[in-house]
This record gives C-alpha cells, sequence and structure tokens, in this order.
C-alpha cells in the first residue's frame, strides 16, 4: 500500500488533471452536422490503462467510472455548457517520479471532443507549461498534445507531462511525473490502440 505521506505529496500531481478538466465548460456545444465524422459508443472502462499496463510496483489509488450523461455548466463566466455522455478516471501510484492519472471523456460531438484537447492545452500552456514540437512519434487521433512542466524544490527534481488527445468524439487526458517522456507517449499509444479497436469490433458487431 502506498503510504498516507506519499499520497498527500501526490496531491499537487493530481491537481494537474483537475485543474484542465475544470477548465472545459468553456467549450460550445454544436449540433452535429450530417458530414461530420461519425460519433463512437464504446466502453470506456474496457479502453482505459489498467494495472496490467503498468509497471508491478504502481498502485491503483483512486478509479471512477460513470455512464449516466451529465451536462457540465460553464466555470469561468461565459455561460456556456457541455454534455459528457460517459466518464472514467483513475490515477496510479508509484512515487513522486512516476504517477499516471488518465480521464476519458464520451463528448457529444467530434468537434467539441477536439475543442476540448486544444482549450485544455491552451490553459495548460497559460499554467506554465511547455510543449513539445508536434512530429509523427507523438501525433496521435484527431489531434493531440505533449506538455510538459518541469518542478524542483531543496530535495527534489521531476517532470509533469500531460497528454491530450481526441479520437472521434473521445477525449483522452494522460498526465503525471515520469523520468522519461516516452513512457507517456507509450501509455498514451496503448489507449489509443485500444479506443481503435473498441471501434472496430463495435462495427464489425453493428455489421452482423
Amino acid at each position: 500500500m502506498v503510504s498516507i505521506m506519499n499520497k498527500q505529496k501526490f496531491i499537487p500531481i493530481t491537481l494537474v488533471i483537475l485543474l484542465f478538466v475544470s477548465f472545459v465548460g468553456c467549450v460550445e456545444t454544436t449540433e452535429k452536422k450530417e458530414k461530420e465524422i461519425a460519433t463512437v459508443d464504446i466502453n470506456l472502462d474496457e479502453v482505459a490503462l489498467k494495472e496490467n499496463d503498468l509497471p508491478d510496483s504502481f498502485n491503483l489509488l483512486y478509479e471512477n467510472h460513470t455512464t449516466e450523461p451529465t451536462t457540465v455548466e460553464n466555470q469561468t463566466g461565459k455561460g456556456l455548457t457541455w454534455h459528457i455522455l460517459e466518464r472514467y478516471d483513475a490515477t496510479y501510484f508509484k512515487n513522486l517520479s512516476n504517477g499516471v492519472m488518465e480521464t476519458l471523456l464520451e463528448i457529444d460531438t467530434v468537434e467539441n471532443a477536439q475543442k476540448l484537447v486544444i482549450f485544455s492545452k491552451d490553459n495548460l500552456e497559460n499554467l506554465s507549461y511547455d510543449i513539445k514540437q508536434n512530429n509523427e512519434s507523438i501525433k496521435i487521433g484527431n489531434v493531440s498534445y505533449l506538455l510538459f512542466f518541469n518542478y524542483s524544490d531543496e530535495n527534489t527534481s521531476y517532470t509533469y507531462y500531460t497528454y491530450l488527445f481526441s479520437i472521434h468524439n473521445i477525449f483522452v487526458a494522460l498526465g503525471g511525473s515520469s523520468p522519461e517522456e516516452s513512457t507517456f507517449i507509450g501509455y498514451a499509444k496503448t489507449i489509443e490502440q485500444n479506443i481503435t479497436l473498441a471501434i472496430q469490433n463495435s462495427r464489425n458487431n453493428t455489421e452482423e
């Protein structure tokens, strides 16, 4: 079990995810267009990272799966709302330099899922995060960004990473601390592969 002290130290890391997810109320919902990329309906619990995707030393601290649709009101004073059809959250922890948090949302439209990625990226940049220059190794789904923030105090120094991307109408936020950015690229690609496979299986079942 992770000690209480480690859990307390991990709180600043978890705030990273809470911050950019709380900002998404500024994304305005729009009506679906006939020619828009098709929305999908998959089980987010089945495509998210699980303990067997992580090293044995990682512990699950938190998990929540909500399948009831919710409407989230804007939290920045513009009076807009947006709709979440399904949500999955989980937090895994090893130590201050190794932790993983994930938030997966099924949004009402493809357009809004993409806007959510872009808007979350902008807000993290406003919080002093730097963005990795897009290249083929970190491109995922419709739109994606890898951001990082270096933290240090008298005793420790480590880097927080946040990977934001969307596939169809699925929004993914993957964050936490790691010695290597390649670790988070690998985690993100695992989720991408899981989503792609789930979409294909769903289509095959529909055609049968």
